[in-house]
């Protein structure tokens, strides 16, 4: 379980961060997705949408993913996001949209090693 969190932190520490709102359009292919911390504990919050013209809900805890909803439409996915979210948000933890983020697949090719 720690692999998967230091994994998820390594990734958070590489996304670039966009603070604007999400906002859904039948032509954005994009699906929410937040990033919410506290402290030093990382929790993620997204929708996934499925072959079966449904849609999923997933929150991330300990590096586990959970299903916390299905819906048929994107609307009542979104919604559970944003319940979840505002939960947290009560709870003073900071939320991030990284819908947009763009994600470093190879973390090590801009590591400079230090020569001691």
């Amino acid at each position: 379980m720690k692999a998967s969190l230091r994994i998820l932190t390594l990734a958070a520490v590489k996304v670039v961060l966009f603070s604007a709102p999400f906002v859904y359009s039948a032509q954005e292919k994009k699906l929410p997705y937040y990033l919410c911390k506290s402290y030093k504990v990382v929790r993620t919050i997204r929708v996934e949408t499925s072959e079966e013209d449904q849609c999923t809900t997933k929150y991330t805890k300990g590096g586990i993913d959970q299903i916390i909803g299905r819906a048929k439409s994107l609307h009542g996915c979104v919604g559970f996001l944003e319940n979840v979210k505002g939960n947290l948000e009560k709870a003073n933890w900071k939320c991030r949209n990284i819908t947009n983020a763009k994600m470093d697949s190879n973390p090590q090719k801009n590591t400079k090693s230090v020569k001691r």
